[in-house]
C-alpha cells in the first residue's frame, strides 16, 4: 500500500498557499500601491533565509471521492529568517484573504510568534495590515477561532515578548482589532505614510454611528499616529519601513541576555567638533539646535530618532559611541523651551524602559527649564 497520494495532496497544498488568496486578490493589492505579506517577507529578510513554519496549515475541501479540490490556507505567515546575519522570527497579516481577519489556522499561527520569540530568545518583527476577528465566524458556520479573545495566553506571551526580545512592528495598511493591539505592543514601531491606517472603526462604520464623513487617512493616518505616539516613527512607503526596522535592530541584542553588538567605527574616538564651541549660545533666552550637538557627540551618522512627533520638547534615540549602542535623550528647546509635558514624561518613560530592559547606557543632554504648565502642559 503506497502514501502517494497522501504526499501528493501535501504537495498540493503546498502549491496553493503560495497562491494566496488568489491572481484578482492579489492584483487588487498591487493596484492600490501595497506589496503582499510573502513580498515583503522577502524584502525584509536575507535571500534565501526565511524557514516558514506551517505553510499547509488551514482548510481543505474535499469532493464526494475524497480529492482535494480547493484549500483555505492559514492567513498569517509565519517563520524563521535572518536579518542582515541575525536569526529574527517574522510574521504578518495575509490582507489578500478575509482582508487579514484571522481564520482559526491564522490566529493560531499569529499567536504562536511571540511564544517562539520567547523560547529561541531571537527579535521579533511584525509586518501588520489586517483586522479583528470576523463576526460571521468563517464560510458563515458561526465563530470558530481557538477560544475566547481574552485566553491569557494570547497577551502573556505579548508580555514576555516584550520583556525577553526586540520586537518590532510596521503597520504596513489598515490595521484594526487584534493586529493594531500587537502593533502597538513593541519596543519600536513605523507606519507607511502612503499605504496605512491604524483604526478602530471604518469611515462607513463612524458615519453611521457619529454622523462624521472622515477618511481612513483622517481617522488614522501617519499625521495622526506620530503626534498622538501610537507609533514611534512615520516611513514614507513600505520598503523606508523595512529599512527602519532593520536599523533599529542593528542597536539591539538578540535578547535580554546579550549585550548589543559592537560594530566597527572609523570615526575617530577623540574627534572634537569646533561646533560644540559655538552652538550653545551665551544668552539662556536663545533657542539651539539640541540635534547639532547630538550628530557632533555621537558616532558619524549614527543617531536613530525614534518618536520624532510626540512629546516634541523630549529627543529621544538610539546611537553609538565607539561602535557601542546607548540611549539619548535630550531636550529640544526650540518646542516649549524644552520644559517638560506630559507627552513628553510618557516619552521618555518609554524610552528609558526600553534602555533599562536591553542594558543600554543612557546619555543625557539637558536643557530644560522645567515642567510645563498652562493648557499646553
Amino acid at each position: 500500500m503506497s502514501w502517494k497520494s497522501e504526499v501528493d495532496e501535501i504537495q498540493k497544498r503546498r502549491e496553493l498557499a503560495l497562491a494566496q488568496g488568489g491572481p484578482d486578490a492579489i492584483a487588487k493589492q498591487h493596484g492600490q500601491h501595497r506589496l503582499t505579506i510573502r513580498e515583503r517577507v522577502d524584502q525584509l529578510l536575507d535571500a534565501g533565509s526565511f524557514e516558514e513554519l506551517g505553510p499547509v496549515a488551514g482548510t481543505p475541501v474535499y469532493n464526494e471521492s475524497g480529492e482535494l479540490v480547493s484549500y483555505d490556507p492559514a492567513n498569517f505567515i509565519l517563520g524563521f529568517g535572518k536579518v542582515n546575519g541575525r536569526r529574527v522570527i517574522v510574521g504578518g497579516e495575509d490582507f489578500t484573504m478575509r482582508g487579514g481577519s484571522p481564520s482559526p489556522a491564522g490566529l493560531r499561527k499569529s499567536v504562536y510568534a511571540e511564544d517562539l520569540a520567547v523560547q529561541y530568545k531571537v527579535p521579533l518583527i511584525r509586518l501588520h495590515e489586517g483586522s479583528g476577528g470576523s463576526v460571521g465566524g468563517t464560510g458563515g458556520k458561526g465563530p470558530s477561532l481557538p477560544g475566547p479573545v481574552n485566553a491569557p495566553s494570547r497577551f502573556r506571551s505579548v508580555a514576555q515578548a516584550m520583556a525577553t526580545v526586540p520586537v518590532a512592528t510596521a503597520a504596513m495598511g489598515a490595521v484594526a482589532g487584534l493586529p493594531a493591539g500587537r502593533l502597538v505592543a513593541s519596543h519600536f514601531s513605523v507606519m507607511s505614510k502612503t499605504t496605512a491606517q491604524i483604526i478602530t472603526a471604518g469611515p462607513a462604520v463612524v458615519e453611521r454611528a457619529m454622523g462624521e464623513k472622515k477618511t481612513k487617512d483622517e481617522l488614522g493616518g501617519w499625521k495622526v499616529h506620530t503626534k498622538n505616539g501610537t507609533v514611534d516613527n512615520g516611513a514614507d512607503d513600505e520598503s523606508a519601513c523595512i529599512e527602519e526596522i532593520k536599523c533599529f535592530l542593528s542597536y539591539m541584542p538578540d535578547n535580554v541576555n546579550q549585550l548589543a553588538p559592537v560594530i566597527e567605527c572609523e570615526d575617530p574616538v577623540d574627534r572634537c567638533e569646533e561646533s560644540l564651541l559655538e552652538v550653545v549660545p551665551r544668552d539662556r533666552r536663545v533657542a539651539f539646535e539640541m540635534r547639532k550637538v547630538i550628530k557632533a557627540v555621537f558616532d558619524e551618522g549614527s543617531f536613530f530618532e525614534m518618536g520624532k512627533g510626540y512629546g516634541r520638547s523630549q529627543i529621544t534615540g538610539l546611537a553609538r559611541l565607539n561602535g557601542q549602542t546607548v540611549g539619548v535623550w535630550g531636550n529640544d528647546c526650540k518646542f516649549l523651551a524644552g520644559s517638560m509635558t506630559a507627552d513628553g514624561a510618557h516619552k521618555a518613560r518609554r524610552f528609558m524602559e526600553l534602555c533599562e530592559t536591553f542594558s543600554f547606557p543612557i546619555v543625557t543632554l539637558v536643557d530644560e527649564p522645567g515642567f510645563m504648565i498652562g493648557s499646553q502642559a
